[in-house]
C-alpha cells in the first residue's frame, strides 16, 4: 500500500495515554487503520511478519491495516496509543474498537506487503519499528486533545493538523534513514548508521558503532570523517543536540531529555548544550521567534474501552 504525502488528509481516530500491566497482550489480531504504538517508559514486544522487535523507551511500532501482529508488556510499560487515517473526507474520527479482529497466531509469520510513503519521486518504506527523534510532545498533546473532544469546538480540524504534523515528522525521519550515504561509506559504516537511524537518543560510543562494523575505533573514525566530513564524536553530540531542541521546543522536561538520552545528571546536560549552542536549554527554550512550548498537560480521560489501549 503507497501513499501520497502531499494528497494527505488524514484524521485522528482514537489516542490515549495509559499503562500496561507486565505480561498484557494486544492481539494476535487485525486493526482497521493505522497505529502508531510508543513506548514512554517500559519494554514491549512486537511479532509480526515472522520476527520480533523489542521495544524500548523512545521506540514504535508502525502497524498497517494489512498486518497481522502482536503486542506484548514485557514489564509494566506506559506507552501512547495513536490510531489514525491516511486519508478522510471528514476529520471527525472513527473509532476502530469496531474494525479490531483476532486472527490466528500462523499470520503473524506470514510475509508483510510495507507500507510505503510517495516522496515526489520516490517511494518510501515505512518501517514496523522506527524511533522517531523527540515525538513524546506530541503525541501527549494529541492525546490531550483526543481526550476533550466533545469539549471544544473545532477539536476534530486541530487533531487533523497534528496529526499530519506527525505524518510529516515521520516521513521526514524515514527519509533522512534512507537517503544515500556517500558511496565511499555506503556498505563499510552502514550497521553505525542504522544503529544511529534505530536508536537516535542512545548515548552512543565511538567504539560501540566501530564495534557494529567490525573495525578498530581509529580506522572507524578516518572512515567516518572521510565520509562526512566530520569525526564521529563530533558528530554524535551534535546530533544528540540535535535531538534535545526538538524536544525542548516540543515541551519535553529537561530532566526528562537529560535522562532518555543518557546524561548523568541535568547539570551535565545543560553544560554540553550551551558548550555546543551557546545558550542554556531554558534560553533556547525562551528565543524570541520560538514556540512556547505547551504546559504539562493532564492525561486524557478515557473510557474502559480506551484503557485497554487499542
Amino acid at each position: 500500500m503507497q501513499h501520497g504525502l502531499e494528497r494527505q488528509t488524514p484524521a485522528l481516530n482514537f489516542a490515549s495515554q495509559a499503562t500496561a500491566y507486565a505480561g498484557q497482550s494486544w492481539g494476535p489480531r487485525t486493526i482497521p487503520d493505522n497505529q502508531l504504538f510508543y513506548v514512554r517508559d517500559g519494554t514491549a514486544e512486537l511479532r509480526a511478519g515472522g520476527r520480533a522487535w523489542t521495544l524500548r523507551r523512545g521506540q514504535s511500532a508502525l502497524l498497517g491495516p494489512a498486518c497481522p501482529h502482536r503486542l506484548y508488556a514485557c514489564e509494566q510499560t506506559e506507552y501512547y496509543s495513536v490510531h489514525f487515517a491516511w486519508h478522510a473526507e471528514s476529520p471527525e474520527p472513527v473509532h476502530p474498537a469496531y474494525g479490531l479482529r483476532d486472527v490466528p497466531a500462523s499470520l503473524l509469520e506470514d510475509r508483510l506487503q510495507p507500507q510505503a510513503v510517495r516522496l515526489g519521486d520516490n517511494a518510501l518504506e515505512l518501517p514496523l519499528c522506527i524511533a522517531i527523534p523527540a515525538v513524546e510532545g506530541l503525541l501527549q498533546r494529541i492525546a490531550h486533545e483526543y481526550s476533550g473532544l466533545s469539549d471544544e469546538a473545532g477539536s476534530a480540524y486541530l487533531l487533523r493538523a497534528l496529526t499530519m504534523d506527525l505524518i510529516v515528522r515521520l516521513v521526514r525521519f524515514v527519509h533522512t534513514v534512507q537517503k544515500p550515504s556517500p558511496a565511499s561509506a555506503d556498505e563499510r559504516l552502514r550497521p553505525a548508521l542504522q544503529a544511529l537511524a534505530g536508536e537516535p537518543d542512545k548515548a552512543w560510543s565511538v567504539a560501540e558503532l566501530a564495534q557494529r562494523c567490525g573495525y578498530h575505533p581509529g580506522h572507524f573514525s578516518r572512515l567516518f570523517a572521510a565520509a562526512f566530513g566530520i569525526k564521529p564524536k563530533p558528530y554524535l553530540n551534535r546530533e544528540r543536540i540535535r535531538s534535545a531542541k526538538q524536544a525542548l521546543l516540543g515541551g519535553e522536561s529537561m530532566e526528562r531529555i537529560a535522562e532518555r538520552m543518557g546524561y548523568s545528571s541535568i547539570h551535565h546536560f545543560s553544560r554540553n548544550f550551551k558548550a555546543t549552542t551557546g545558550l542554556t536549554p531554558g534560553e533556547f527554550r525562551q528565543q524570541p521567534g520560538r514556540d512556547t512550548p505547551p504546559s504539562a498537560q493532564r492525561q486524557g480521560r478515557c473510557t474502559p474501552k480506551e484503557r485497554m489501549g487499542i
